[in-house]
C-alpha cells in the first residue's frame, strides 16, 4: 500500500452540517499582506489550510485523484491520516515548526512544502525548491534517470501567464484546488473534533 506524506503545523461526523457561514468580518488591509495567518476564522489552526492545500494538491495529483478527495479522515496526536477509495493513505504529519528545521521527518533542504511519496520499493521526497531526494535503494537506480529538478513553484507562475494568453485552464485550476481545499477542511475538522470523519461527497 502506498502512502503520500505531507506536513501540517481530531463516531462519525456529518461534515455538511458543520460547514455553515463564518462570522462576518469587515475588510482589513492587513489580510492581503499575510495578516490573516494565525486567525482561526481564516486559517482554522495549525497552518493546515494555508500550506496543506499546496502539499495535498501534489498528493492528489500523484494518486491520480484530482477529481475526488479522500473518503475518510482520522486524526492522532502526530498526524492526520486520510484514506482514498483506492486504499492509498495521505498522511499529514504535525511538525514542531512549519518553517524551521524539519529533520528527521523531512529534509529541510527541499523547501517549505515538503512531500514524500512512499511505496513498497522506497520513497521520493520533493518540495518547492525543485530538489528530489530518493531513499537509499531508489537512489541507486533513479538518480541516473532523474538528473533534473522536481517540483518548481516558478512553473506555476509561467503556466498561469501562458493560460491568460491562451484562455486554457491552468494545471492547478479551480476544480483541482477546490478538492485539495475540501480535503484540507475535512482533515482539519477531524483533528478539531478528535473524531474519525467521512469526506464531504
Amino acid at each position: 500500500m502506498a502512502a503520500c506524506r505531507t506536513r501540517a503545523s481530531r463516531g462519525p461526523v456529518r461534515l455538511g452540517s458543520l460547514a455553515g457561514a463564518g462570522p462576518w468580518r469587515p475588510y482589513n488591509s492587513r489580510y492581503v499582506s499575510g495578516g490573516w495567518r494565525g486567525h482561526h476564522d481564516f486559517e482554522a489552526g495549525g497552518n493546515f489550510l494555508d500550506w496543506g492545500a499546496h502539499t495535498v494538491d501534489l498528493c492528489q495529483w500523484a494518486n491520480q485523484a484530482d477529481h475526488t478527495t479522500p473518503i475518510e479522515y482520522e486524526a492522532s496526536t502526530t498526524a492526520i491520516t486520510a484514506t482514498y477509495a483506492n486504499g492509498v493513505k495521505l498522511i499529514c504529519d504535525f511538525l514542531p515548526t512549519a518553517f524551521g528545521n524539519r529533520d528527521p521527518q523531512y529534509h529541510t533542504s527541499t523547501g517549505t512544502c515538503p512531500v514524500r511519496f512512499e511505496g513498497d520499493e522506497g520513497w521520493v521526497e520533493t518540495g518547492d525548491n525543485s530538489q528530489l531526494i530518493f531513499s537509499e535503494n531508489l537512489a541507486r537506480t533513479l538518480n541516473r534517470q532523474y538528473t533534473g529538478t522536481g517540483l518548481s513553484s516558478a512553473g506555476h507562475g509561467r503556466n498561469f501567464f501562458d493560460c491568460v494568453r491562451s484562455r486554457a485552464k491552468p494545471v492547478c485550476n479551480q476544480d483541482i484546488m477546490r478538492r485539495s481545499h475540501i480535503a484540507c477542511f475535512a482533515a482539519q475538522m477531524s483533528w478539531q473534533l478528535d473524531e474519525r470523519s467521512p469526506s464531504i461527497p
